[in-house]
């Protein structure tokens, strides 16, 4: 995906190139005045846009020559929380928000149809990451007050997170939350 714009506010121009086929740009959106990051999965393109949704949703685009009209939310724009990441996985999207900086992770169904809260181990700060094959699991970074950066493992097909790499020297990671 490529994107482009001029001045203090710019507008986007967001494409992208079917590299098997004539290599020609086609347009996902012009002139948006908004956050846009995309990512392609199982034949789909996910996009985490600011698009009319201040705090950020996540839409799949179905058909691309519709241009942003064509776009179908899957993680709507939340009421108080802003959607900070969203990682494709097999089993659904991984998503971060924030409220006053306390983090929510949920996995997501491909479809918006289903979300599940992942349990974190306090009230702080979490970061989330997939496999590099965007397979099964993924990664979250989690940090407070008190807790220095800790890696948690997690199991997207259940929602359980297990410690998995923490910073030399520290306390011994915080137990999983089920």
């Amino acid at each position: 995906a490529t994107e482009g714009g001029v001045g203090r506010r710019p507008r986007k121009d967001v494409c992208v190139v079917d590299r098997s086929g004539g290599r020609t740009p086609r347009e996902l959106g012009e002139g948006l005045a908004a956050e846009v990051a995309g990512e392609f999965h199982a034949g789909h393109i996910y996009v985490v846009t600011s698009f009319d949704a201040p705090r950020r949703r996540v839409v799949r685009v179905d058909d691309v020559a519709a241009g942003a009209a064509g776009w179908v939310d899957v993680v709507a724009e939340h009421s108080d929380a802003v959607l900070d990441s969203a990682v494709p996985t097999a089993d659904g999207i991984l998503v971060t928000r924030s409220t006053h900086a306390v983090s929510e992770v949920a996995i997501v169904a491909w479809d918006g149809s289903s979300e599940r809260i992942v349990s974190l181990p306090n009230a702080g700060t979490a970061a989330v990451s997939g496999r590099y094959d965007q397979g099964s699991g993924g990664f979250i970074t989690y940090t407070d007050y008190v807790t220095p950066p800790t890696v948690y493992a997690l199991a997207t097909d259940t929602g359980q997170s297990n410690p998995w790499a923490s910073p030399p020297g520290a306390a011994p990671a915080p137990p999983a939350v089920p």
